[in-house]
């Protein structure tokens, strides 16, 4: 399918897919859910309660999933590049290379990692924090300590997004146009984590973002097409 927008961001919601361009919010058959004041710069839907959104004024806005009414609001003092949320936790990152964590509960905010490299995605699981970057390395951070685990290497170019399938599974594409399937559960020579298989995608763009729906996952390319 090949909206007529400028795709930054695809996701799947309990009410089903959504579709993300500049400022709006839309749903499969591209109706408008919701306008936001002004750009956002990024947007997510990794926990099933909340939908994040950070915009260009640096100020993060946290969802219900179910109806779109706003939950809370903070400010930020650098753009987020990429959010996620887990046990009542935001966490975003910055193309400083630092991994902020807000805790929705006491509202306090507090840098848990820092890298030299721009973070362009982060994930959470129960037990890591994931980062991806532009140079071509995606990291594991223990999420209670906050200390490196390892690193999961294999891309060529940057890596745009990375997505978890379920607790033990990550996907990740980028500038390469591969898509690798990753097993986290444990790295070899304890630091560095092997993928199970990588997806050589015959198109001439990079991917910009990946998205879970049902069975599938959909990679979004720099050209506004999506598939499955």
């Amino acid at each position: 399918h090949k909206p007529e927008m400028v795709i930054s961001n695809i996701f799947s919601s309990p009410n089903g897919l959504r579709v993300v361009s500049n400022d709006t919010v839309y749903d499969a058959d591209l109706k408008v859910l919701y306008t936001h004041p002004c750009k956002f710069t990024s947007i997510s839907c990794s926990d099933e309660a909340y939908i994040t959104i950070a915009d260009v004024n640096k100020l993060v806005t946290v969802f219900d999933n179910q109806n779109f009414s706003i939950i809370c609001q903070f400010a930020v003092k650098k753009t987020p590049t990429s959010l996620a949320v887990k046990a009542e936790k935001v966490y975003a990152t910055d193309r400083f290379g630092d991994v902020h964590a807000f805790d929705l509960s006491t509202k306090q905010d507090q840098i848990i990692a820092g890298t030299v490299s721009t973070l362009t995605s982060v994930t959470v699981t129960e037990s890591q924090v994931l980062t991806a970057d532009k140079d071509e390395k995606i990291r594991s951070f223990d999420v209670e300590r906050f200390e490196l685990d390892g690193f999961l290497l294999g891309h060529e170019e940057y890596v745009a997004k990375i997505l978890l399938v379920d607790n033990d599974k990550l996907v990740s594409a980028g500038g390469d146009r591969y898509v690798c399937v990753w097993d986290i559960t444990s790295p070899i020579n304890g630091t560095r984590f092997d993928y199970q298989f990588k997806i050589d995608l015959p198109l001439e763009k990079g991917v910009y973002d990946l998205s879970i729906a049902g069975q599938y996952v959909l990679v979004a390319f720099d050209d506004s097409c999506i598939v499955a």
